[in-house]
């Protein structure tokens, strides 16, 4: 236990150290907060065609795994059929 705590008190530098770490810290917490309030304004602007998209993509996967783990391959059509929706999807 006391080697953890030797070694925790090691990476966290020396206290000239410090302010550049607290600086590293501070943009990493700046990039996370920006993350999430993007994601809440994408939600409100996109969250609607998001979910089409979302949906259509998960219906088409589903059936690609399914006949996957059964050795066989989904038909063209499946394929072709997954663009149209999924390109209707982005469009509303």
């Amino acid at each position: 236990m006391e080697d953890k705590i030797k070694e925790a008190i090691m990476k966290m530098g020396k206290p000239e150290d410090m302010p550049a770490n607290a600086v590293g810290v501070c943009n990493e917490a700046w990039r996370d907060l920006m993350k999430e309030k993007m994601m809440v304004a994408l939600e409100r602007t996109s969250g609607a065609s998001m979910e089409r998209t979302a949906t259509v993509t998960v219906a088409y996967l589903n059936e690609y795994w399914m006949a996957a783990m059964q050795g066989k391959e989904l038909p063209r059509s499946k394929t072709d059929e997954f663009i149209k929706k999924f390109t209707a999807s982005l469009q509303g």
